[in-house]
């Protein structure tokens, strides 16, 4: 299957900001859980 890649999605610049959602979730997710 196709799987979209986040790391693409970043900057406004390259098209899309969508993925920096997902990064700052996966940030705010290991504050909170001190891994």
């Amino acid at each position: 299957g196709m799987m979209p890649h986040p790391e693409r999605c970043v900057e406004d610049c390259l098209g899309s900001a969508d993925g920096k959602y997902i990064f700052n979730s996966i940030l705010d997710f290991k504050k909170k859980r001190k891994i």
